[in-house]
């Protein structure tokens, strides 16, 4: 008898777990914060040589395979994307103004607070299992727009793909970077 009562206890916070997992505060300035410092990988970008893939050798002892442009190549999709939601944890906040407002910013605004250490760590986590689940969710799209360097990478992923943000809400935060 105890059983049954328990088990839906059990269910109902499983479904308030599940449904806060989707959740995070201004996700339109979140998903800015993980183009922006995608932007900021693009542009300390070093160029490289083509990535040669001719280890094949025939009967004669001639070299065939493909030479692949290292902007069109997985490995460039891999260098850009990897550690990409653990850096966007360390450098970006979620502060509160005076009005009670929040925002996510590098650095506070004068006036502005930042959260205590065990929110910090919680706010931390929450923006990295933000990009974490965007990157994956999109990530077939994000290389598609990586390959073609379309340039409006804040646009594609935070209003186009995930479609959090607003046109009019996109203000680009790569001043700040």
């Amino acid at each position: 008898m105890a059983m049954r009562a328990f088990l839906p206890i059990h269910l109902i916070l499983a479904a308030i777990f599940i449904g806060s997992c989707n959740a995070i505060v201004e996700q339109c300035q979140a998903c800015q914060r993980v183009s922006a410092q995608l932007l900021d990988r693009l542009a300390n970008e070093k160029p490289k040589d083509p990535l040669d893939l001719r280890n094949r050798l025939d009967s004669q002892g001639k070299r065939y395979g493909k030479v692949i442009e290292f902007r069109l190549s997985e490995q460039r999709v891999h260098d850009l994307l990897d550690g990409l939601c653990n850096d966007v944890s360390k450098t970006n906040m979620l502060y509160t103004s005076p009005e009670g407002n929040q925002s996510w910013a590098k650095i506070a605004q004068p006036g502005w607070t930042a959260p205590s250490k065990p929110e910090e760590d919680g706010r931390r986590k929450e923006l990295e299992n933000y990009c974490s689940r965007v990157l994956d969710d999109y990530e077939d799209d994000l290389i598609a727009a990586l390959k073609k360097e379309s340039g409006d990478l804040e646009g594609i992923l935070c209003q186009q793909l995930s479609g959090v943000c607003k046109p009019e809400s996109l203000t680009s935060v790569k001043a700040e970077l």
